[in-house]
Order: C-alpha cells, then structure tokens, then sequence
C-alpha cells in the first residue's frame, strides 16, 4: 500500500526521508544534518500541507475565478487580485488534522505551555503560542500568491497552486552570542565578545563548511553551553562570479538645498545618515572583502554607515580622488534650479547629463570618465576577478561614468537619460573575465 506523503517531518528526521520536494533551503538543511552540523530542533510544513490547505477550503476554484479577471499587464489589477487572494487564505481555516499535527511537533519543542518560541521560514521574528504560528503558517501560505509569484508561475506555466518551498519552523536558542561564519576566508561576524576556545570552535566549524561546500558560503550561527548551531546556510560568491555594489552617497547637506557640490566636501545630513544605514540593512546578504570610496567625506560616511550596520568596519577599504564627485567649477554653490531658470531647459540638461558638455572652469563627465575608469581597471577589476566582493561608495557622477562603462551606454542620448539617485544601490555579478553577468537595482 502506497504511503501517504507527509505534511509535516521533524528537522531530525530529514536525513532518514526520500523527500518528494526539492525546495533548496529544505537541501541545504538536510546537507547540514548529513555532514553532522547542530541544527535547532524544529519541523517542516511541506508543500502536500498547502495543497490539502488550498482543497479542504475549495480555495483552487476561487482562486482560478479571481485570477481570470487579472490583467498582467496592469500593476494595480495584479496587486488587487493577489491582495484579494491572501485575504481569502488568511482567513480561511488550517485543516484539524494538519492542525494537530503541527500542536504535536510544537508541543515537543516545549510549547505546551505556549513557552517555546520559534521562527518560521524567512522571518527572524520571535514567535510564541500555536495560535500566532498557525496565523503564520497561513501568512506564509498566502504569499505564494504575492504579483512576482503570480508572475513567475504565469511565465513559466507553473502550477500555480505548487507550493515551491517548505516551510521551516524552528526553536529559536536562547543565547547573546550569535552572527555569521563565511567559509571564503574564515571571518567570524558577532555582537558579542567571544573568548579563545570559542573563536578556535567557530573557526574549525567554519574550515569544516568549507571543505565540505564547493562554492563558498555565510551561515548564521548561535553558540549555546558550548554548542554550536546552524541555522542557515547560502552561497556568497565563488570563483565565477563575484558581487560589485555601487552606492551613491546619502543626502548631503548641500543636496537638502539644491546646491551644485562637486569638489565641495560638504558633510552628510542626518537624513543622509539614516540613508546610508538603510543601504547596510539593504546589502545584508552580501558580503564584501573590501570597499572604495572617493576622497569626499559625504561618501566616506555612507561607507562607514553601511560597513557599521553590516558590522564589516575591519575589511580593508580605499579612498580615491579618481572616484571623487564631478568639479562643477563656476556652477558651485549655486542653486540649481535658479541656474535651470537663468540659463533654460536645454542648457541646464546638457550641463547637468551631457557627456562632452564642458562647465566653465569645471569638468565633463568625459573627464570624470576618463579618471574612473582606468582607477577600476587598475585597482578594483582584479580584485573582482579574484572573486572578491567590492562595494563602491561613491556620486551621481563618477558613477554614472563607471555605469556608462559597465553598461557601454553611449554618449548621446542614453548617457544624458542615465540618472542615479542618492542612495540608490547598484548590484552587479562580475564574472572571472571582468565580463557584467546581471544587474539589479535596490532602492
């Protein structure tokens, strides 16, 4: 007789099971289990758990009737529709034999007296009582449904009602001492002071995960009574690939008031400040080996905000004047929107986005462009090619040059139109060649 597939496996049991999904964090977790790697006690809701959720609710023919009336091609339809979707999964009813079967695996995490607190899937959060996990499980139910979801399935003509990922629920350890191990150098991040038997741990874990994973990894660990556990493992970077991050420079106290700045080397507002932590929190998954910025201290604050909040303060950084800000020369200091007003449309979009437009006494983005790019060849190119990380902290200009040659935008029309954003973040993958492999832009 053919076995029921299962709904619900403890964490322990992973490594014992021929699973019938294929979800990479569910792989990565049975990876670990096999190599012998502490995992915190926990359990999955696998995929077959969202389908008897979607038929014991008969949610797959009103789903199918909501998604006839989408337009795709119309951003509001697709949010109105998903937003619909959710609404009705949320609100729907967990199955009670799905119910007790996920009450019996928290109750041997501890959670018969709603003590045991847990996370679940991606979220970091503190969860605690079956009620708020039954809430989340359904939360994370609901976002296969989420536009991109709704689009990636349609482009791909998935299933759209295959969940494509378990959900992992796990004992969050009670300890202060935690980070991240990268296994391509050995780097241990922490909060907390760790004493030598510790670090050496740590250290040996780390040359473990690195002889046993091919490309190299971050994982997230917590150390309790001498015991270390991992509780999420992904790739960095490997030899094909590495990561090039431009960020252009929070607000300045000049750019709260529409000034030129240029050479100037004017400080970052407080709003620049907060811009900068935000970039660190945006650029949490990547790690850097090393950092560049200009010679211009709005820049080098944005730099050391980000480094702060990833805690990377010791990884070796540079500051050049070849990444420095374009020289505006006579138009410094001045405002530019009385400048646009004085001089007219076509004069003030030349000066602010040609290429060859030159400002008296002042720089072209060609000359910008003729100081950024030899500096990347020399300096930060081999570095990616090596597979190193590199984040550059730099401004609108001498980014714009460094895109122009990245993305061989041309000189005319494309480059004036080619506007990056204070605080706007840049994710480039370099490939072994210096070759551009994608680009994603966070904002």
């Amino acid at each position: 007789m053919e076995s029921k597939p299962a709904q619900v496996i403890r964490i322990s049991k992973l490594n014992k099971l021929d699973l019938d999904f294929v979800d990479k964090n569910v792989l990565n977790l049975r990876e670990l289990i096999h190599v012998g790697i502490n995992q915190p006690e926990g359990f999955l809701i696998t995929p077959k758990a969202f389908g008897q959720f979607l038929t014991e609710n008969n949610l797959q023919v009103k789903i199918n009737k909501l998604l006839s009336t989408v337009h795709f091609e119309r951003a509001d339809s697709l949010m109105q529709i998903s937003n619909h979707i959710k609404k009705l999964i949320t609100e729907s009813k967990m199955p009670d034999d799905l119910t007790t079967k996920i009450e019996a695996e928290y109750k041997e995490l501890g959670g018969i007296f709603k003590k045991a607190k847990v996370s679940i899937g991606e979220s970091k959060d503190s969860i605690g009582g079956i009620e708020n996990i039954i809430v989340k499980i359904k939360q994370a139910f609901a976002s296969n449904f989420e536009p991109k979801n709704l689009l990636a399935k349609r482009a791909h003509l998935d299933d759209i009602f295959q969940a494509s990922n378990a959900i992992i629920i796990q004992r969050i350890i009670d300890s202060d001492k935690s980070g991240k191990l990268f296994t391509s150098n050995l780097d241990i991040e922490t909060q907390t002071k760790l004493n030598s038997k510790q670090v050496n741990m740590l250290h040996s874990l780390a040359s473990k995960l690195k002889k046993h994973f091919y490309l190299a990894q971050v994982a997230e660990w917590v150390l309790d009574k001498d015991v270390i556990y991992i509780r999420n493992i992904k790739p960095v970077t490997n030899a094909q690939k590495s990561y090039l991050v431009l960020v252009r420079h929070g607000e300045s106290v000049w750019n709260a008031k529409d000034l030129w700045t240029g050479w100037t080397n004017v400080e970052l507002s407080e709003k620049g400040h907060s811009q900068a932590q935000e970039d660190g929190e945006k650029l949490k998954d990547i790690h850097f080996d090393t950092a560049f910025t200009s010679d211009l201290i709005r820049a080098q604050q944005t730099l050391e905000e980000i480094l702060k909040v990833k805690r990377q303060q010791a990884i070796s950084t540079f500051s050049s004047s070849a990444l420095n800000e374009r020289n505006y020369g006579d138009l410094t200091g001045k405002n530019k929107w009385e400048i646009k007003k004085e001089f007219g449309d076509k004069q003030f979009l030349k000066w602010r986005r040609g290429f060859d437009e030159t400002i008296p006494n002042g720089e072209t983005l060609k000359d910008v462009y003729n100081r950024v790019v030899p500096y990347y060849k020399d300096e930060i190119l081999p570095k990616l090619k090596s597979g190193k990380n590199v984040l550059i902290a730099a401004h609108g200009n001498s980014l714009r040059a460094l895109v122009k040659y990245l993305e061989n935008v041309s000189d005319d029309d494309d480059i004036e139109k080619l506007e990056i954003p204070v605080g706007q973040i840049l994710v480039y993958q370099i490939d072994e060649d210096g070759n551009v492999l994608s680009k994603e832009i966070r904002n």
